[in-house]
């Protein structure tokens, strides 16, 4: 219901005790189709603060292959760091229909939250050119 409606900053901490999934931000370039996803999981809400990483990334993948039209060839692991935070990330080869999209997920447990960012490129740029963008991160 909060999707697409701006959240009154004292509602933020609400936002984040409350639910399991938020939404951070999602952007699209309209013309490829590549995007970056990021989400945030509240531990506490879905009663899985033990979980770890590595954990996360195999449900993940899991989940990822559940989905029948898609087939997901999956490379490496590797541990990246983008701003001042460690991600496991993982990427990934997807096949939709004779298309091609190389995607990488990044996941990093930061307290009781698991912080998840997936990026889809569909024109041929890499993974390491979208993680630049993240340089700057603080």
């Amino acid at each position: 219901a909060l999707m697409g409606e701006a959240v009154d900053i004292t509602d933020q901490n609400k936002l984040f005790t409350e639910l399991q999934l938020v939404y951070d931000m999602m952007v699209q370039d309209v013309l490829t189709g590549s995007n970056v996803i990021i989400i945030y999981e509240n531990l506490a809400v879905s009663r899985s603060e033990d979980i770890t990483v590595e954990e996360y990334v195999e449900i993940t993948k899991q989940g990822l292959t559940a989905v029948d039209m898609f087939t997901y060839a999956f490379n490496d692991e590797a541990t990246v760091t983008l701003g001042d935070i460690d991600f496991t990330r993982v990427t990934v080869t997807c096949e939709y229909n004779g298309f091609t999209m190389e995607q990488a997920y990044y996941i990093a447990k930061l307290g009781s939250y698991m912080a998840s960012i997936s990026v889809t490129v569909t024109d041929g740029t890499s993974i390491e050119t979208i993680e630049a963008c993240f340089s700057t991160l603080e």
